[in-house]
């Protein structure tokens, strides 16, 4: 049977920022699911990014950034997990970004998130792959707008500079390629919208696969393949 794919993506910066927590996703959940009657993809994409040193990150600080870039995922998928598992499956992303295997000074947090991300989706794609929930994430693989960056700087960057920034929208297309895949076909991997984008205005969305094709990382990609198929835990 052909995976039937409504792309609900459910943008939860708001409810992370204001400190809403679980009972706040799980109404998000609740209201994508009463409108549209299921919710087959969700992407928890919040983040709050202050770039401040070590010295300066007090254990507040340091439970807000993680509280909105690991625990929000965390809820995110805890509220989507039953009634994804009810309708047979879907499609939970995070964000990825160079952060999310490299190390930047004053991203002691940020860095921390994003790697975190990472281990998250390793990890419970081992569990999810039961209840055909397939788990991965998505970096930017091209130059966007800085994370850091409010919308008052952005009006006053040079639109040279804005020039080079990608589109956001044009590389959701990225988002809706993955999510219509069934879920059991990835599972616990990193892709990039960027080179997604690119082999699909290359070759079409129905593309021969190839790591190369959809990520960055491609070794990396390999070396998650190999793991998974001979995980035996």
């Amino acid at each position: 049977m052909k995976w039937r794919v409504l792309l609900t993506v459910a943008l939860l910066v708001a409810v992370a920022r204001v400190g809403g927590g679980l009972a706040a996703t799980q109404a998000v959940v609740a209201q994508v699911v009463e409108r549209w009657g299921r919710l087959d993809t969700l992407v928890h994409n919040a983040i709050y990014m202050p770039l401040i040193t070590f010295a300066a990150t007090t254990p507040e600080e340091w439970r807000r950034q993680l509280a909105v870039g690991l625990d929000g995922l965390f809820n995110c998928t805890y509220a989507a997990w039953p009634q994804m598992k009810a309708q047979g499956g879907g499609h939970i992303i995070g964000i990825a970004s160079g952060s999310s295997i490299r190390g930047f000074k004053e991203e002691i947090a940020y860095c921390t998130i994003k790697h975190g991300v990472e281990g998250f989706v390793k990890a419970l794609s081992l569990e999810s792959a039961e209840v055909n929930i397939a788990l991965n994430t998505i970096g930017p693989g091209r130059t966007i707008k800085p994370t850091r960056l409010t919308w008052d700087e952005v009006e006053r960057t040079p639109a040279e500079v804005r020039a080079t920034w990608a589109d956001p929208v044009e590389l959701g297309r990225a988002f809706v390629w993955l999510s219509a895949q069934p879920p059991s076909r990835f599972n616990g991997y990193r892709f990039d919208a960027g080179r997604i984008v690119d082999t699909i205005d290359r070759e079409g969305p129905d593309f021969a696969f190839a790591p190369e094709k959809v990520t960055l990382y491609p070794d990396d990609y390999r070396a998650r393949k190999e793991w998974y198929e001979n995980y035996t835990g």
